[in-house]
């Protein structure tokens, strides 16, 4: 017997749990009997990569082969860092959208969040199958940083395009390529 699949969104950067692409993932998702949690994160304006990891372990708590991330923007690095706390295999897989790996010109307040270190090497062990999702006129986040998820953490490179920082301030309201990946991870490398 299946237990209970579960899908932990983890937004960015002046985030928050009601943008539109989430809230449709979510109800999404909910039709097809998953729970999906968007866990608080503490002061997403003036983001602290301990507060946000502590978060986001409470909130998942005991992660298990049913359990999966999806991540925006300074969310994947909060992800990535509270991937590297757990044991190999920990959960099945990881969607990082707006995903990067190193400090952003566009944000240079965001560095010492950014520069917490973590390893791709174990981080590739517990997450299972990543996929990044990245778009090619991200103001934010360079392309580039498609290839270093690639190369770095073995991740599945989806290059939209012109979806800007794929968020609601570019036109953003659902992105059922994440339903598409998650639907991939859940049902179809498991059978």
């Amino acid at each position: 017997m299946d237990r209970q699949r579960r899908v932990f969104i983890i937004y960015g950067y002046y985030g928050r749990p009601s943008q539109p692409w989430f809230q449709k993932l979510k109800a999404d998702l909910t039709a097809d009997g998953v729970d999906v949690i968007i866990p608080d994160l503490p002061t997403p304006e003036m983001p602290d990569s301990s507060a946000w990891v502590n978060a986001i372990g409470e909130a998942i708590g005991e992660p298990n082969k049913d359990t999966y991330v999806v991540a925006h923007s300074l969310g994947c690095i909060a992800t990535l860092q509270y991937l590297d706390s757990l044991s190999s295999g920990a959960i099945s897989g990881a969607v990082l959208v707006a995903g990067f790996l190193n400090t952003l010109p566009a944000l240079p307040e965001l560095d010492k969040f950014i520069s917490q270190p973590f390893g791709t090497d174990h981080v590739k062990q517990t997450a299972g199958k990543v996929v990044a999702i990245n778009s090619d006129d991200d103001p934010v986040v360079p392309i580039e940083n498609a290839d270093l998820l690639q190369e770095r953490l073995g991740a599945e490179v989806t290059i939209l395009r012109g979806a800007g920082h794929i968020h609601e301030e570019f036109g953003i309201t659902e992105l059922p390529i994440v339903v598409e990946k998650l639907h991939e991870m859940m049902y179809t490398l498991r059978a």
